[in-house]
């Protein structure tokens, strides 16, 4: 089984990778951020840590919406890009809890013959799945494009707000000595472009695999 790891910083385009690789190799997707969304429901011990880290009035919807026992993705954001401590600690457990379910994923693709198995991880050096990746792919972008998809995706109102995110993300460069593979996927930059980048690295894993 071939694990490729797709990372980058927010906004940059890492889900659209890993969905043209996906659909060119057949492969299943790890998603973090999906395992994320999914373990932060009420009920989820994720979810229960993440109010006792944090309290439930700093990051739970207001009372008055219908959805006030979930919580608020972008006040956590908030919070957690805004102080680097507290940004460790959510790290932390989302190693702990999201990690948990990400090897489990790991393990049912190898135990179901999967080809190849996609790692979509914005902090996969920082959760060392780095270390289990046959090959790792950087999608980067510049700055200005970063920020306007960061604003359309989390429905920032402020330029501020998503550099903030970013100002507390490694750089291209951290990427760029690492990853075995780098992708850009800055402004101007079309789809096919992409496809077209995407098929080139595939080619070349296969040639290396002699798949």
């Amino acid at each position: 089984m071939i694990i490729i790891g797709v990372t980058g910083n927010s906004g940059a385009g890492k889900s659209t990778i890993s969905t043209i690789i996906k659909n060119n190799l057949n492969a299943y997707v790890v998603n973090a951020d999906a395992i994320s969304r999914e373990l932060m429901k009420p009920g989820k011990e994720y979810y229960n840590e993440i109010l006792k880290l944090f309290g439930k009035e700093n990051v739970l919807n207001s009372k008055k919406s219908k959805n006030k026992n979930q919580i608020h993705r972008s006040k956590l954001a908030k919070i957690i890009f805004e102080d680097s401590e507290k940004r460790k600690l959510l790290n932390k457990l989302t190693f702990k809890y999201v990690g948990e379910e990400m090897k489990k994923q790991i393990l049912e693709c190898k135990n179901n013959g999967q080809d190849f198995v996609i790692l979509d991880v914005p902090l996969l050096y920082e959760s060392k799945f780095d270390k289990i990746c046959n090959y790792v792919i950087a999608v980067i972008a510049d700055e200005e494009t970063k920020v306007k998809r960061l604003r359309i995706r989390d429905n920032l109102n402020e330029n501020q707000d998503a550099l903030n995110r970013l100002g507390a993300q490694p750089n291209d460069d951290f990427f760029k000595e690492r990853a075995d593979f780098i992708i850009d996927n800055s402004k101007g930059i079309g789809y096919f472009d992409l496809v077209k980048a995407s098929l080139k690295i595939i080619h070349k894993i296969k040639n290396e695999q002699n798949i």
